[in-house]
Order: structure tokens, then sequence, then C-alpha cells
């Protein structure tokens, strides 16, 4: 495709849009080519899977797969006309029309239908099993899609006790992978399998979508089509992945034709240094002490997530007594204190730094506000625990944080060993490699938040993928259900009540501190933006703008 240079006054203008629809802005695209460094690894094209929410997936591909939405600079969603566009029809029960745009078409020529809708719904809701989906939040509440095989429009109908509140975050940017290579690969009409439940199909699907689209030096990218306005063009032998301008994109062009994204970056001092690196947009701290050349500016803020322990249901941890034996020992205000920010005591309602959070919160024992190896060692009736704990490495402050729970806990009896690695994540943890995780919300290396704190909170639902400790509790259950289609925040807050000194006896994860990000960029560019969700600075990179 021949490429042309947008002229840099326009451009430039198109920054005060950033936050406006995508289609108000018109520049073309330029020859200019950047590098992106984000958090954690890119072993996957689909963010839905437990390992892809977890990774780098959502930013690198916020604009490469597209949906009928996309999370803002604030983590509010945004609807994406582009895309289609979205109507509510009914409200006993909830029933909303989607129409895809007439001209919305992948990067291989072939049509975005609803089809796309009916597989993200049948990997999401739960219904369907072999599915390694990480979230069922909202899609588990949708009763049928309703969609004719090719065409593009759809009827999403949910449950008559069920109107899922934060309806919006369901089929948005990232969350549709486009059926029609697994129809294809398998011969198989995806739609109409999932309509009448034939369940072997179903199961070859499901097999399909965990692993169809896994990440390696040189896929081949026509299984990888882009439904925005970037594409896949390679996966490198380092992990990077190379996005191009997509051509067959029906929106305003993007403003830079060629972006590297880095995955984990551990040498972002030398990238600094040298100037090979545009945007840095990684946890606060995890590189260590970054100190800025003249060439770039820094922002740092507050993820919607939570960084936490996670705590395996099995090994030396299975009991409940184990967990709190160890939080009683953890110094999380000490931990708390190296990240700069206070204790976060929310579980259910993590994305919340509000009233509600001071709701949730008020109901910490107070116990565990410091370390107390005595009350540790009492709880284990001196018996002795040795307790694996990892995170995604190289990451100074977690590094940090396991030595101080270490330290902490060794007059308790308590022998904590730091076995992370760069390849530590969900898996890590469910395959009993590991005790712990420490981890962002669903058990992210960056900041893990879907922007919604009732969807969130599913991480502690029984059977949900991001469940990571395989936690259950019927109760939990059911207020994460009424959390997730209720409004009224005198309920909200009666539920958050309950639900929190359930939570801190059970102990299935310890909260420590709301994730702080840090965003670097050139002083040469503009329109990128800080999101506390996981798509983070990603959500609006077909804007961004590199000068002279």
């Amino acid at each position: 495709m021949a490429l042309r240079r947008a002229p840099a006054a326009a451009c430039l203008a198109a920054t005060a849009l950033l936050i406006a629809p995508f289609g108000l802005t018109s520049c073309g695209t330029g020859t200019k080519e950047i590098n992106y460094a984000v958090d954690a690894t890119l072993p996957t094209y689909n963010a839905n899977t437990v390992v892809g929410a977890a990774s780098s997936a959502p930013p690198a591909f916020a604009r490469v797969l597209t949906g009928f939405g996309y999370h803002g600079p604030d983590g509010q969603i945004v609807g994406d006309h582009d895309f289609g566009t979205v109507s509510v029809v009914g409200r006993e029960p909830l029933l909303l029309d989607y129409q895809i745009a007439d001209n919305a078409v992948y990067s291989d020529g072939k049509p975005i239908t609803c089809d796309d809708m009916v597989l993200a719904w049948a990997a999401q809701s739960g219904r369907f099993p072999g599915f390694d989906a990480a979230s069922r939040a909202g899609y588990a509440d949708i009763t049928s899609v309703d969609c004719r095989p090719g065409q593009k429009k759809a009827r999403v109908t949910f449950a008559p006790d069920r109107p899922f509140v934060d309806y919006a975050q369901l089929f948005t940017a990232t969350s549709m992978m486009p059926s029609h290579v697994i129809a294809d690969e398998l011969g198989v009409d995806v739609t109409t399998a999932v309509e009448v439940d034939d369940a072997p199909t179903v199961a070859r699907i499901a097999q399909r979508w965990n692993s169809t689209w896994d990440l390696k030096p040189g896929v081949d990218v026509k299984h990888f089509p882009s439904s925005g306005p970037y594409r896949l063009d390679s996966v490198r032998s380092d992990g990077s992945v190379v996005l191009v301008a997509n051509d067959r994109w029906w929106g305003a062009k993007p403003l830079i034709g060629r972006i590297t994204v880095w995955p984990g970056a551990a040498d972002i001092s030398d990238r600094l240094n040298s100037s090979t690196v545009d945007v840095v947009d990684v946890a606060a701290g995890a590189s260590g002490t970054l100190n800025l050349p003249g060439g770039y500016q820094r922002t740092d803020f507050a993820s919607d997530g939570i960084e936490q322990l996670i705590f395996s249901g099995q090994g030396p941890l299975a009991a409940a007594g184990a967990r709190r034996a160890l939080a009683l020992c953890a110094p999380r205000d000490a931990i708390a204190a190296d990240a700069g920010v206070p204790v976060a005591n929310t579980r259910l309602y993590p994305a919340a730094d509000d009233a509600f959070a001071a709701v949730e919160g008020a109901a910490q024992p107070v116990q565990y506000s410091k370390s107390d190896p005595g009350a540790a060692r009492a709880a284990l009736k001196n018996a002795r625990l040795t307790v694996r704990i990892g995170y995604q490495s190289p990451n100074a402050r977690l590094a940090t944080a396991v030595g101080a729970i270490a330290q902490a806990c060794a007059s308790a009896g308590i022998t904590v060993q730091d076995v992370s690695s760069a390849g530590t994540g969900p898996l890590t943890l469910t395959g009993n490699q590991i005790d712990v995780l420490l981890a962002g919300t669903g058990g992210a290396t960056g900041g893990g938040s879907s922007g919604s704190s009732p969807i969130d909170a599913y991480d502690l639902h029984t059977g949900n993928g991001n469940n990571l400790s395989g936690y259950s509790n019927p109760h939990v259950d059911d207020i994460i259900n009424t959390l997730a289609v209720t409004s009224d925040p005198k309920q909200i807050g009666s539920q958050l009540a309950d639900g929190a000194g359930v939570l801190w006896a059970d102990m299935p994860t310890l909260p420590l501190y709301r994730q702080q990000r840090t965003l670097i960029t050139s002083k040469k560019m503009n329109a990128v933006s800080t999101n506390p969700t996981r798509w983070s600075a990603g959500w609006n990179m077909d804007r961004w703008v590199l000068g002279t």
C-alpha cells in the first residue's frame, strides 16, 4: 500500500478530537513508525482467554480488533460508530438491537457479521463447555443472540430477571474474534452449531477459539484478520509484534503507518537513554527508577486494577487458616507505602475509588492492617509453612514486595520463596507451580481492570475463568450476581458490606494497593492518553501523532 504523509497542522488538530468518535478525524496515514513498550508478554491475539486478558493483548490490539465501543481515557465506554450501533428496544427483559456497519469488513476482505457476536457470546457465556474464557460477566445473562448467518444485524435478549447494568461493556473492542477463520478451518457454520447446540461441533469450535490465535514468531498472518485501523503484520523472534495500517479499514485512517509493540520490556531504561522507544506504558516501579532523558515526558496515574496476592486453592494454602496466616504477617502498609499510595481493601468493587470502595473497605478487620507475625504464628498453631510466590519478572516493585513479605513472615515460621520468572502468570498458579500469584485484577501483569466493578467482581465468582484461586462461595456468588444487575446505591452498599466480611474470612485473595501506572512519551508524540483499564494507552493508538 502506498502511504502518504498527512500535513502536520491537520494531524496536530486531530489531538483536540481524541475523545470524540474516531470518524470525526480524517488525517491520512503517515509513513512514520513508532515503538510502544507495554507491561507483559503477547502470547495470543485473543484477549478474551484467561492468559490473553492477563497479558498485554488488550492494549496491543485495541485498535486491531474493534467493536461497538472502546474504553476512553477515563475508562468509560464510548460508542464506536464506525463499527456499528446499539439500540435498547426493551427493558423487561432487556433487549438490544445491534447493527454492524454495512461497509465493515475484515482485512482479508471477509465481511464482519453477527456470526462474530454469536461466537463471542458462546465463548464467554459459560453455557458451552470447552472455552477458556477469562470472564463470563454479562454474557452469562444473555439467553440468545438472534442472528441470521452472514447478516449484520442481531438482537440480544437477556434473561427476564437479569438486566445487566453495564451492557455497554459487551461486544466492545478486542471482545469479538473473526468467526470465519474458525468456520473456514473446520468447515462448519458457527452460528448454526451454537443455535442448535451441536455439542461435538461446538467443542471443536471451542478448541480452535482457545488456540488458533496463539502468537508465535513466523505465524501465518492470514489467520489473524483485523477489524480495525491496524492489522497484524508480523510476530518477531523476541516476542514483539508489528502492526501496520489496515488498507481495508473503512473509517479515518491511522495517523502513524507502523507501530511495533514491545512486550515485557526489561530494557526500558536503555531504550529511553538511546531514544529507541516512543511510548512506555507500564506499572509504576516495575522497571525500577527511570531517569528520563530530555526528550521525554512522564505521567503517573492510578489504574482501576488492584495489585494483590492471589492464593492457590490447592497445596499449602488450600486451607483458609493458612491463607489468613500469610495475610496476617504480610506488611501491607509497607508494601503500599513503597508504591506511594494507601492500602487497598476492595475485592468486590475494585474499579471504584469512591464511597462504594469506602463501604467495602470499612469491613476490613484491623488485624490485617499491619504485619503481625505473632498472630500469624498463632493461626498456624506454631506449625511451619513454605510458600512459593511468583510474578512476571523482571519487576523491581514486586520483587521488593515479596522480599518484604519474606522478611516479615520469617519469624512466624513462614518461609517465602520468590519463584518468579518471565513466564509466570495465571497458568503457573492454576498449574500448581506456585502457591501465590502477585498480580493485578484477574492475574494481570498490567492494570487488568475492565473499567467496571461489577464485571471485575466476577474474578471471585464460581467457575469464572479468571477466578484463579478456584474460590467458590454460593453467598458471594449471589452478591456478585446482584451487583451486576442493580444501580441502586443503597443496595450496592448493603451487598458490599455483606460480602466483604465473608471474603476477609475466606481470604481467596489479599488486596494490597491500587496499581499505579507510568506513561512516558517522547515530547514529539501527541494524543497519547492515560487509561485506567486493561486497554491502557493503546485505546486510541490510531490517533497518535509523531511530530518532527
